[in-house]
């Protein structure tokens, strides 16, 4: 059997700002963004459980709230969640 010896991280592309790069709130942006992506792969996959429910759910907020007004709300509760957890 063969052995994948990898290469060295200095050969990977993985286009993320640095923190010096336009500040550090590019980065925080960028990891966010990807957060949010990973999350929603793992919450929709066929494999949850609870991928239905999820679903219903959101159709549910979105017809309650709307497009614009569901983001403003989500984001408001995140940075409250955030404030709370970093106290």
């Amino acid at each position: 059997m063969d052995t994948y010896l990898g290469q060295s991280q200095r050969g990977w592309k993985l286009d993320f700002k640095t923190e010096n790069e336009k500040g550090k709130d590019c980065q925080r942006a960028q990891l966010t963004r990807l957060r949010a992506k990973y999350l929603s792969k793992i919450l929709l996959h066929d494999s949850n459980k609870h991928r239905k429910k999820i679903i219903e759910y959101a159709k549910s907020f979105n017809e309650k709230y709307g497009l614009e007004d569901g983001k403003k709300k989500v984001q408001n509760a995140v940075a409250l969640r955030l404030q709370v957890v970093r106290v």
